[in-house]
């Protein structure tokens, strides 16, 4: 699947911005919605972050049976200053 990253900068004329829905598509393929504020202060900041994020970002998928119970999941390692985001599409676990 492949990520979908967006931000959120709509015009009122033409309908505004749809967040729940941008919210959804972005966290359902692992993505992210970046929200700037009102005066578009934070969008250097936020751009930066995707950036960071698609450098330096990995990602894990892990494929298990339907047939078990909940897996226990372990990330080992020096982290630092990074951040850890963990994610699942809503579909994985059923949730729809």
């Amino acid at each position: 699947m492949i990520p979908i990253y967006a931000f959120g900068i709509a015009d009122p004329f033409f309908g505004g911005l749809d967040e729940p829905f941008l919210k959804k598509l972005t966290q359902n393929t692992g993505g992210y919605l970046y929200l700037p504020n009102k005066k578009f202060s934070n969008l250097s900041q936020l751009v930066n972050e995707l950036n960071e994020t698609l450098r330096f970002g990995y990602e894990l998928t892990l494929a298990a049976p339907q047939s078990t119970g909940p897996l226990k999941v372990s990330i080992t390692g020096e982290l630092k200053s990074r951040k850890l985001r963990l994610s699942a599409p809503e579909f994985v676990f059923g949730n729809k």
